[in-house]
């Protein structure tokens, strides 16, 4: 595609050089940029785009996009415009057919683990005959295929993946929204937006909606969140609907039980009404369905809904059970912060087990008060904690542990030991599991690789806790099934 026909569709303030230029991609990170592509300098958190335009060049870009002329001596065409965010979502927008008007688009905001409410919404509309794209911090699912989610994701990536998401077939796709930010998001096109509450405030939430005039959207709101309840409130979104707990709330779980392997509950959808029996583990988990739930009646009846249910899988890393014969349990989680912790923790409490036992540690780049956060809610929770490495990179293993234990130390409820290597360390947290305990390994989730240093291997925490089960003499009773949990902390 000629580079004049993308600026067509754009505003712009001047075209230096020629237009005739053939582009092969849209990029925005200069250290990504391939041969052909047009490269974009937006200004980024840890990178200014403008600076790296020579990189850019260098690595090939075909032409550049920026507000200032710069120092690039005319080697490729240069376009100024006044926003390089809405010049970088028009062009890629174009260049990718307009892929994401041709979708059904239900966005997801809220706390880091709103992941979990993708991953169900994607389940729910797979399973009621929708073929369904996912764009989460997890991981990519485009058609067939299941990609690495990619830390860098922006608009051009999101383009491109609506694009191969429309050649596979899909007729839907559910993002995640890490912040409900108009800047950051600027192009992406939102038919319903699932509003989880938490760090977002009205006024981003306001703009963002008030962002896309053209297409009405449909807010889901998560009526049990305090910041949630303002929304509902407000007159943000013209099409809205609640979901929650709480006896006000249009989708809502009533009468619910907790077991090691599921939950059970009464649902109400919108009017309709279910008794359900899911092999979703925790309250946690059932409110992310009741948010999938509510944002799949934009395109499924409460009917379907309820039979996709039926066929409701655990969510990948979310107190997913891993299977094993040994009378203890694996789920896996995700929890990404103190308060995803706190949430999955709450959950542990309502299965009332004899102990609660974790193996944590935390990734290169967490500040101190995370780490102590992380540890003080832990210690309101555990009987003991394993802290071990995850993804420490270069950072020095001691002081990674020190900053949680000051935080597990604010409690004299329980205790903890130092394992360094993290397969001892599983090791070691599943020799001391009994029946009737909870154990739970934090901190990969999807992850099967250690960073330790400047070096990355593969390691799976799934398969290192099977194999360490598997390594353990066959019990000669088991008077309670239970199961050891392994959860993630990212």
């Amino acid at each position: 595609m000629q580079l004049r026909s993308i600026l067509a569709e754009m505003n712009v303030l001047a075209v230096h050089g020629s237009g005739t230029v053939e582009i092969s991609g849209i990029s925005c990170v200069a250290r990504r940029v391939l041969p052909g592509d047009l490269y974009v300098a937006i200004a980024r958190e840890l990178e200014n785009g403008e600076a790296d335009i020579e990189l850019a060049i260098e690595r090939g870009a075909a032409a550049v996009i920026s507000r200032r002329m710069g120092n690039t001596r005319l080697r490729v065409p240069r376009v100024e415009v006044a926003d390089t965010r809405l010049a970088l979502a028009e062009a890629s927008a174009f260049f990718h057919g307009n892929a994401g008007t041709k979708l059904h688009v239900i966005g997801v905001s809220g706390p880091s683990n709103s992941w979990k409410t993708t991953q169900l919404i994607k389940q729910l509309l797979e399973r009621g005959g929708i073929k369904t794209g996912l764009i989460c911090s997890l991981r990519h699912e485009v058609g067939d295929r299941t990609l690495p989610a990619s830390p860098l994701a922006e608009v051009c990536d999101t383009q491109k993946s609506f694009a191969a998401m429309v050649r596979a077939g899909c007729t839907a796709c559910v993002v995640e929204l890490p912040s409900v930010s108009p800047a950051a998001l600027k192009g992406i096109p939102i038919n319903v937006l699932v509003f989880g509450g938490g760090e977002q405030n009205l006024k981003a939430l306001s703009l963002f909606v008030q962002d896309r005039p053209g297409t009405p959207i449909c807010g889901i709101i998560n009526c049990d969140d305090e910041s949630g309840r303002a929304v509902s409130c407000s007159s943000i979104f013209r099409m809205q609907l609640s979901y929650g707990f709480g006896e006000a709330s249009e989708v809502r779980a009533s009468n619910l039980s907790f077991s090691m392997t599921g939950s059970k509950f009464d649902l109400e959808l919108a009017g309709s009404f279910a008794v359900c029996e899911l092999p979703l583990v925790g309250r946690d988990n059932v409110h992310h369905l009741l948010g999938a739930a509510a944002a799949s009646l934009s395109m499924l009846t409460p009917k379907q809904i309820f039979g996709a249910m039926g066929h409701l899988r655990p969510v990948p890393a979310s107190f997913e059970p891993v299977p094993n014969e040994r009378g203890l349990a694996v789920y896996v989680d995700a929890a990404a912060d103190p308060g995803s912790l706190a949430a999955l923790l709450d959950s542990i409490k309502l299965l009332k087990p004899n102990r609660t036992l974790l193996l944590m540690g935390s990734v290169q780049g967490t500040s101190g008060k995370t780490r102590f956060d992380l540890g003080r809610v832990a210690s309101g929770f555990a009987d003991h904690v394993v802290l071990t490495s995850d993804n420490p990179g270069t950072e020095d293993m001691n002081e990674i542990c020190s900053a949680v234990a000051q935080g597990l130390e604010q409690s004299q409820r329980g205790t903890y030991h130092i394992q360094a290597d993290r397969e001892q360390a599983i090791r070691d947290l599943i020799s001391m599991t009994e029946p009737g305990d909870v154990a739970l390994i934090l901190g990969k989730g999807e992850r099967t690789y250690q960073i330790i240093g400047n070096t990355i291997v593969p390691f799976n925490d799934r398969e290192v806790a099977g194999e360490c089960l598997q390594a353990l003499p066959t019990p000669l009773l088991r008077t309670r099934p239970v199961t050891l949990a392994v959860a993630a902390l990212a």
